[in-house]
């Protein structure tokens, strides 16, 4: 027996899978594959973006009440751009790193989650779970 994947309380064999106390024998799932639990409303570019615009009228008014005209024309839009792509960007990433993925299985026509956790780790076990698959397959022929 081969241990495939051993992470996030799943534990992945050559002939088993166990998961929150369950075990599904490898000769008994059909399916598996990974998917993203329905996504909620996009608030964080709102968020993001009504920041920036508050960010940037605080700094362009400060400018005018200063009376510093070049301030105002070549400060502020590079504030401006700093604001809508270099902290942005940092929430992207890390929202599309740190997103949560499922790894669900099927066995004996039941869809059954087996692991959710961010896309590294659930590609991890998908592939795990798919190479004992096909060594399950390959004793099989044999």
């Amino acid at each position: 027996m081969r241990t495939l994947f051993d992470a996030a309380g799943l534990h992945v064999t050559d002939e088993w899978v166990q998961a929150g106390g369950n075990r599904y024998p490898i000769g008994e799932i059909d399916r598996v594959w990974a998917a993203r639990p329905p996504r909620r409303r996009p608030r964080t570019l709102a968020l993001v973006l009504l920041i920036a615009a508050g960010v940037a009228a605080v700094a362009g008014l400060t400018a005018l009440v200063i009376h510093n005209w070049v301030l105002v024309v070549v400060g502020a839009p590079i504030v401006v751009v700093f604001i809508l792509f270099g902290g942005p960007l940092d929430l992207v990433t890390h929202r599309l790193e740190n997103r949560p993925h499922e790894l669900l299985i099927s066995t004996r026509g039941r869809v059954r989650p087996v692991l959710s956790d961010n896309s590294v780790e659930v590609n991890k076990a998908l592939r795990a779970v798919m190479r004992a698959l096909e060594y399950h397959h390959d004793a099989r022929r044999r």
